[in-house]
């Protein structure tokens, strides 16, 4: 399907949809070796101009400046969480033809909770040992537009879906695709059986290092300024919730209290900047170890980052720690945007 013709099938909220700058007139659109889409859970539509003052020019401005900006798009279906959009981005369809209608649903018959991948229980979590849960797209009951490209390149291209969250992995990419997630039962990326035995070797050496543990004992500490022209709420109010010793106001120290790295430390990390950056270093590794974009046909990569919905679920979406994360998440589109020119090209 050409993008054009996809793009137009999408339903948003009134978050904006922004895109890279299409190729040149004339330029060969053989050329092009990959896709990569990025969702930002709980990114609000107003997000680029009000926090425009901590935004640098290489990373969303990148997009908005010199790309194609969606102003305007809106979602058409309810209700408007992970499972649902990630579905319908990656589908181009409406609950009622994906078949996510939510992230978590009970089945009439059985009177079962239903979550949208967690249910399978033939599909155990792989990654560390100890690791216990399920995941597959197996409640997706539409294909993907990556699952179609594979299909009409018999299986010559290929799909990754990586997120903080497991539904925001597989639903973008569906069945043909392989998924990856943070999981705060271990502080590492995992996967499914759905798609993997055992994770690739890359993937394993990149958990084996316990990528979340080096932020023990140490602090989230704030970067933007009071008089940076991007006002925000008081950086302590009633309602923010201090998730095991993380407090309320900057810094937020990570596993205060404990001894030793426990989940609830995990939690922590993941309802911070470092939730993001565990993800972006997971998808910068996939990119090199899969040589995504380098083969004969198109790959698709996709990129779904959790800490704005972590933090703004924890903190309001008028925080210094959103103002904070939106500012990390600019560096990291920024990181990701200067790795693909120089791993894939410009205009390719």
């Amino acid at each position: 399907m050409p993008i054009a013709a996809f793009l137009s099938t999408l339903h948003l909220d009134s978050a904006s949809l922004a895109l890279e700058k299409a190729p040149a007139a004339g330029q060969d659109l053989q050329s092009l070796r990959l896709v990569v889409l990025v969702v930002v859970d709980q990114l609000r539509g107003d997000v680029f101009h009000r926090f425009g003052g901590v935004l640098g020019s290489d990373g969303l401005r990148r997009l908005t400046e010199g790309g194609v900006w969606f102003q305007n798009a809106h979602y058409s279906h309810a209700n408007t969480v992970t499972g649902p959009g990630h579905a319908t981005v990656g589908t181009g369809g409406r609950p009622s033809g994906h078949g996510i209608a939510s992230n978590d649903w009970f089945d009439r018959q059985s009177g079962a909770k239903i979550n949208c991948v967690s249910s399978d229980s033939g599909s155990p979590v792989v990654g560390t040992a100890g690791e216990t849960g399920q995941a597959s797209p197996s409640n997706l009951t539409a294909s993907t537009f990556s699952d179609e490209w594979i299909l009409a390149t018999a299986g010559r291209a290929r799909a990754f879906g990586i997120s903080g969250k497991d539904r925001g992995a597989i639903l973008p990419v569906g069945r043909m695709g392989k998924a990856f997630w943070f999981t705060t039962q271990s502080g590492r990326m995992v996967s499914s059986s759905y798609y993997y035995r055992e994770l690739p070797p890359w993937a394993a050496e990149f958990s084996r290092t316990a990528p979340a543990d080096r932020y023990f004992k140490k602090s989230w500490e704030r970067a933007t300024r009071d008089d940076d022209g991007v006002p925000v709420g008081a950086d302590n109010r009633p309602f923010e919730k201090d998730l095991n010793g993380f407090k309320r106001t900057f810094p937020h120290p990570f596993g205060a209290g404990m001894d030793k790295v426990e989940t609830r430390f995990y939690d922590q990390v993941y309802t911070s900047i470092f939730g993001d950056q565990i993800v972006m270093d997971f998808a910068l590794e996939t990119l090199r170890s899969e040589a995504l974009g380098r083969g004969d046909v198109l790959d698709v990569l996709a990129i779904s980052l959790s800490s704005t919905d972590t933090v703004g679920h924890n903190f309001g979406p008028d925080s210094v720690e959103v103002k904070e994360v939106i500012h990390w998440l600019d560096r990291q589109i920024a990181r990701l945007l200067s790795r693909l020119d120089e791993d894939i090209g410009s205009g390719r």
